[in-house]
């Protein structure tokens, strides 16, 4: 049966990764047809042969039509943005704990021909409201609303996946002048509650630096959390506890279960009826889905409710000397019920962790002390998933095992069932309830330094950069042999191919290359040789994700720090994400050019003359001079980069006066390729420039990112690594 269940899994994983979703009809067909075959075979083997085929071409049917499903319920994409005036209601918490206040609409009423009509949910950025918005409040907004395009990055995040999970029909952004219809008189009642619950916590913990946290544990709203403890919890591993998922909602039930025991046996009578160990399964649920629904029934917090019914099932029917057979289950269940969670890394990270508990657990013998127990778990677990995490985030923060080790046990001990604690108290005792949310608050504030002295594990030791598939399945296979019960063999075996593949490295650069990223409009490129980095413009603002590419490259390639960062000149689609990387302290240097230095702070001018020296590579800026009366696009910076014999000319988005200088000084600068941006969506010099080199431009959107290595006959294309199209895009 278990290998049934996982035949269906597969099929509903491996169309979800295709290009585009088959036919219904033909799989569902031979499904039948294998299960009917299946049926009648009296060979064990070829039945159940059959029988996985036939579940996973079911499961290729059911995953294909709920896709198709989902997609036409969803409204058509909006490309390019189009402003709106809707009414709507706000349907989720608002968060955002900074300039920006982030929430769902549904809308109510559109204008005429408006690109998205009543009944479309919307996900609304507000930049500086003069009144926070409220939960269940009717609003009417002028919206610019646009379609959540992925841009094909290395490393980059899926937007369009993302969206159709949340079955949102389109992101849009506050730009003008709101006008409040009506107030919280009709707000559903779970919103309603978890309003109510979120004021008491703020009232509790909202003086409290890293009071956002509890807010999180509670409600599962995390928008009152800053940055710069997100940038804690990121770089320590530990902001999956700030996701209300099965550590915590198996913690709810886990009280519950333990509560409901004492109670249960108090009442010898009703223990003959029904056995100690069953009786609070009911109860424990019930509270565990009670705590889903406040948790605002996010995609995490249904996977874990489906995963802990699967196993309070499973447990009341008797299963549970079947670990394998009910992890397979619950991974049917979370499938059957959204087919798109294949589609999230917190699936995989679930069921993992729930692997290697099973491993941990299974095939040990002798009766270890409990917390020594809980320190063996996680610490698998830690290892464990790093194959996982390799995949889906293309790094590992390794202070994630030292964090993690301190961390969990914390929060699950002690942080999460004082906040569950005091909320549920602060129902009838307000004062009681108050005291316990606080004393949550202040262990949290007690370990914070502890987990902030963690983070230089982060930026000493580099992380391998996106390994291919074969090689994380090899360490996989090493962690079973390192971490299985005693008397596996080939301990030895794994520890050298985990240390093998493992260990950190840096990328090998053999001369120069450079890499264009998909920001349009915008425009980034990153110069390498051997192992030093210099980042030339920075793409549009963190939000329009340009920051975010430039570190989902930096993360995916490995790369700590940056030998310089330049700023060509001072244009929103150039100049847009600098922010986030001098706040990440990325760079070692910084040079801004047309006028940029100015505004733009801890900078130099780039100025003619001007030179940064690396161990690989050699930089000069040729434009502007000095003194000369070049402005705006003809002052941008211009550089030439010398790597290993090869030359390289960065031009970005010089205008005409500034090339015609350029193109006078060619015997100075002749080179191997040429950056050149057109301006205005025009570059009239452009055939002349690529007489000295081979002429570079970035991506058309949505194109995908390029990648060139320049060599002496020119700049070759390579394959950028970008992101795969999936059927949703």
């Amino acid at each position: 049966m278990t290998a049934v269940l996982l035949a269906f899994a597969a099929g509903v994983t491996g169309t979800l990764l295709l290009s585009d979703l088959p036919a219904v009809w033909w799989p569902a067909v031979v499904g039948v047809a294998l299960a009917l075959a299946a049926a009648v075979c009296s060979a064990p083997v070829r039945r159940l042969l059959w029988a996985m085929l036939a579940a996973g071409f079911l499961g290729v049917a059911w995953s294909a039509w709920h896709g198709q499903a989902t997609v036409a319920a969803l409204g058509p994409l909006i490309d390019p943005a189009e402003d709106v005036v809707v009414s709507g209601q706000i349907v989720s918490l608002p968060s955002g704990s900074g300039s920006v206040v982030s929430f769902d609409l549904e809308v109510t009423q559109a204008q005429a021909a408006a690109p998205v009509a009543p009944g479309a949910r919307l996900r609304v950025n507000w930049p500086d409201p003069e009144v926070r918005p409220s939960a269940g409040e009717f609003w009417r907004l002028p919206l610019s609303v646009s379609a959540p395009r992925t841009r094909h990055n290395p490393g980059a995040f899926d937007v369009e996946g993302w969206r159709l999970r949340q079955r949102l029909d389109a992101r849009a952004r506050v730009n003008g002048q709101a006008e409040r219809l009506s107030a919280t008189a009709a707000t559903p009642t779970v919103l309603r509650w978890r309003k109510a619950l979120g004021q008491r916590v703020e009232r509790a913990v909202g003086d409290l630096p890293r009071g956002g946290i509890i807010r999180a544990l509670v409600i599962g709203d995390r928008g009152r959390m800053d940055a710069a403890t997100w940038e804690v919890l990121t770089a320590t591993g530990t902001n999956h506890l700030m996701a209300i998922s099965g550590l915590h909602v198996g913690l709810v039930a886990g009280l519950v279960l333990v509560l409901w025991r004492v109670v249960w046996a108090r009442f010898p009578a009703a223990t003959t009826r029904v056995p100690m160990p069953r009786a609070g399964l009911i109860p424990a649920l019930l509270a565990a889905a009670l705590y889903a629904m406040l948790a605002g029934f996010s995609v995490p917090t249904q996977r874990a409710l489906i995963m802990l019914t699967a196993g309070l099932l499973a447990a009341r029917a008797g299963y549970l000397s079947a670990p394998w057979a009910v992890l397979a289950a619950a991974l049917c269940a979370v499938l059957l019920f959204d087919p798109l969670a294949a589609l999230s890394a917190g699936t995989w990270l679930s069921f993992g962790a729930v692997t290697w508990i099973i491993l941990s657990l299974h095939g040990r013998t002798g009766q270890p002390g409990r917390v020594r127990s809980l320190a063996a778990i996680q610490w698998r677990l830690s290892l464990g998933l790093i194959p996982l995490t390799l995949l889906f985030f293309n790094h590992v923060a390794w202070a994630s095992i030292p964090a993690n080790l301190m961390a969990v046990p914390l929060f699950a001990l002690v942080v999460v069932p004082l906040a569950l604690l005091g909320t549920a108290t602060s129902m009838f005792w307000g004062q009681g309830g108050e005291w316990l949310l606080r004393l949550a608050g202040w262990t949290v504030e007690l370990f914070w330094p502890l987990l902030e002295g963690l983070t230089w594990l982060t930026s000493r030791w580099p992380v391998p950069s996106s390994p291919a598939l074969w090689s994380l399945l090899v360490m996989g296979a090493g962690l079973v042999l390192i971490l299985g019960p005693r008397g596996v063999p080939g301990r030895m075996v794994g520890i050298l191919l985990v240390a093998a593949l493992l260990w950190p490295r840096a990328p090998a650069v053999p001369a120069l290359e450079v890499t264009l990223l998909d920001l349009a409009p915008g425009a980034a490129a990153i110069v390498q040789a051997g192992e030093s980095v210099l980042v030339y413009d920075t793409g549009p603002p963190a939000w329009q994700d340009g920051g975010r590419a430039l570190e989902a490259w930096l993360d995916r390639r490995g790369v700590t720090r940056l030998d310089l960062l330049v700023v060509s000149r001072h244009q929103r689609d150039l100049a847009g994400g600098w922010r986030r990387l001098v706040e990440r302290g990325r760079d070692d240097a910084r040079w801004f050019g047309g006028g940029a230095a100015a505004r733009l702070p801890g900078g130099q001018p780039c100025l003619a003359g001007m030179r940064h020296v690396t161990a690989d590579m050699q930089v000069r800026v040729l434009h502007p001079p000095r003194r000369w009366d070049y402005r705006g696009a003809d002052a941008a910076c211009v550089l030439l980069v010398e790597a290993g014999g090869r030359r390289l000319l960065l031009a970005g988005a010089l205008g005409d006066r500034g090339q015609s200088r350029l193109l006078r000084l060619a015997d100075q600068w002749t080179a191997d390729g040429v950056l050149l941006y057109p301006v205005d969506g025009e570059a009239p010099l452009a055939g002349e420039m690529a007489a000295y080199g081979r002429l570079l431009a970035p991506p058309q959107a949505g194109a995908g990112a390029l990648r060139y290595r320049v060599e002496a006959n020119g700049a070759r294309a390579l394959p950028a690594g970008t992101t795969q199209r999936f059927w949703h895009r």
